[in-house]
């Protein structure tokens, strides 16, 4: 399964999330300017949930964010721009990450 590693104190760009049940299709362009801090810990535990159909983030190279494919990869493939939080799983900060791969 592929695994999102990322830089835990820059937060994502923009986020995008829509929800049927909730009645909810919002893309936040600057969810930083209004006040709203938005974790990507936060956002991973709402893609894991039924109600919602999608959750994106949009990342850029401040979130230093890459892509692990196995569970013994022998690299990594950086991220920058939308990242689909429901077809991936959360690596945790790349500090976490005990590849020990560059």
């Amino acid at each position: 399964m592929r695994k999102l590693y990322y830089n835990h104190i820059e937060l994502p760009a923009r986020v995008h999330i829509v929800s049927k049940c909730f009645g909810v299709d919002v893309t936040d362009e600057e969810p930083f300017d209004k006040g709203i801090p938005v974790d990507i810990d936060a956002l991973f535990d709402l893609a894991k949930l039924d109600c919602f159909e999608e959750v994106e983030v949009h990342l850029t190279a401040h979130n230093e964010a890459y892509i692990r494919d196995s569970k013994k990869p022998t690299s990594k493939d950086a991220v920058s721009g939308w990242v689909s939080l429901k077809s991936i799983r959360n690596g945790g900060g790349y500090l976490d990450d005990n590849q020990g791969l560059k």
